[in-house]
Formats: structure tokens, sequence, C-alpha cells
């Protein structure tokens, strides 16, 4: 149930944005795959299953016609570096599974992007700017983080740190936030 999904981390990720949502067939050597993927993205288990949810909500929202892994290894957002299978780890592996395979989301379906500190170039608080690194100024649905062009600039708006083992801010863009919520 949602409420158990809500107790995954102490930074209440799932507070209000827990779900049940699609489930994805996945082969052992797919699960691997993104579960690699997640592990070189994230080091805490928290940051993984909110990197699974990632995954899974920028397929639901921007895929085409692709399947998810053929999206998920291609989509040139997540890490590619070539990550061997063999860096899969236990829990990387269970968030590929609680997240893609049976569906279980800690993150609502807008939350599209996020962005390691090394690829912010500001932050800002309705337009004041602060230190990147001082995580006690991110406030959920005001801070804007601008990313290098180096990342593909843009910004996106602040959710949450997954972790507080050195996760990424994760967040959402206006695009993704109306495409599910509507408006203009």
């Amino acid at each position: 149930d949602n409420k158990n999904l809500a107790a995954t981390n102490s930074n209440n990720v799932g507070e209000e944005g827990a779900f049940i949502g699609k489930t994805y067939n996945l082969t052992e050597i797919e699960i691997k795959k993104l579960a690699a993927m997640v592990a070189d993205e994230q080091s805490s288990k928290e940051g993984q299953i909110a990197e699974a949810c990632l995954m899974a909500n920028r397929y639901e929202l921007y895929s085409g016609n692709k399947s998810i892994t053929d999206y998920i290894y291609h989509s040139r957002f997540f890490s590619t570096r070539g990550a061997p299978i063999k860096d899969a780890t236990p829990n990387s592996i269970a968030a590929v599974k609680m997240v893609i395979v049976n569906g279980h989301r800690i993150l609502p379906n807008y939350i599209d992007d996020h962005v390691s500190l090394i690829g912010i170039s500001y932050v800002e608080n309705k337009g004041k700017k602060f230190n990147k690194k001082d995580k006690s100024k991110y406030e959920k649905g005001v801070t804007r983080i601008h990313q290098k062009e180096s990342v593909g600039g843009g910004y996106y708006t602040f959710y949450v740190f997954p972790s507080n083992k050195g996760s990424d801010p994760f967040g959402y863009t206006d695009r993704a936030y109306k495409k599910v919520k509507g408006g203009s």
C-alpha cells in the first residue's frame, strides 16, 4: 500500500507522490542492465529507487513508440558510460524490480529531471541565488535549478533530495508538470 511506499526513506519522498504506476515485463538481463545504470547514477538505496522512478516517468512522458529499455538506453538522459551488468547491486536490482517491474513509485509522475551538483550552473528561490551546496535552502516547488549548457541547459523546479547521502536534487520541468497536471 502507498503508506508503506512513503516510508521508504527518511526524507519522506513518497509522502505525496507514492502511487502504483504502470508495470513492465523485463528479462533478467534487462533488469540488470537498468540496475547497473541506476547504480551508476545514484549510490544510496533511496536515490536508486528515485532514479528508477525517474526512468519510468521519463519513459511515460517522452518515449514515443520505443520500448522502455530502448528508450532508457538511448535517451541520452541517463548515464550510459557503459556501466557493465556486473555493476548492478542488490539494491539497484531491487529498485528496478520495485519501480519498473512492479510499478511501485515513490515520486509523482511529473518528476522528470535531476542533475549532479557539478552540472548545476546556479540555484535560486524567487530570483535570489544561493549556494547550490546548501541543501537547507532548497524549497520544494520553489527552488529553480539552472543547469549548465554542457548538461542540456534550462532549468527545473526542485522536488526532493531522495537521500541525505549525496543524491542529486530531483524535480520537474514546466513541460512535464503541465503534461500531467494540465494547464498552460
